[in-house]
């Protein structure tokens, strides 16, 4: 089962965003989920990820990224500095899905806590 804890410990330096595609799995969930809430679950991704990666843009925006051991990557990255967006690479897609799936699940019960 994966916590914050051990996603935190998956986490690489560095802007991987190039590697990666916008997510496709749970997408207009997420979507949903960011909608009229941008600021809270901002606010939320950057509390729980800790330290960004890297940042990205013009205006320095924040982004995670991890690294899973079968080669998958994920990244969380700001978009236009207000919108948490999410990008994968899929080398194994279960064990991102299950990442996903933790993080919305992380991110939307903290949401429903406000």
């Amino acid at each position: 089962m994966l916590t914050a804890q051990l996603l935190l410990q998956k986490k690489v330096f560095g802007n991987l965003l190039s590697l990666a595609r916008p997510l496709d799995y749970r997408q207009n969930d997420w979507k949903e989920l960011n909608k009229g809430r941008e600021r809270s679950v901002r606010l939320i991704c950057k509390a729980m990820l800790g330290v960004p990666s890297a940042h990205v843009g013009e205006n320095d925006h924040a982004m995670w990224c991890f690294q899973f051991p079968k080669g998958s990557l994920l990244v969380i990255y700001l978009q236009r500095g207000t919108v948490t967006e999410i990008a994968a690479r899929k080398d194994d897609p279960k064990e991102i899905e299950e990442v996903i799936d933790f993080l919305f699940e992380e991110v939307s019960t903290r949401v429903k806590q406000l």
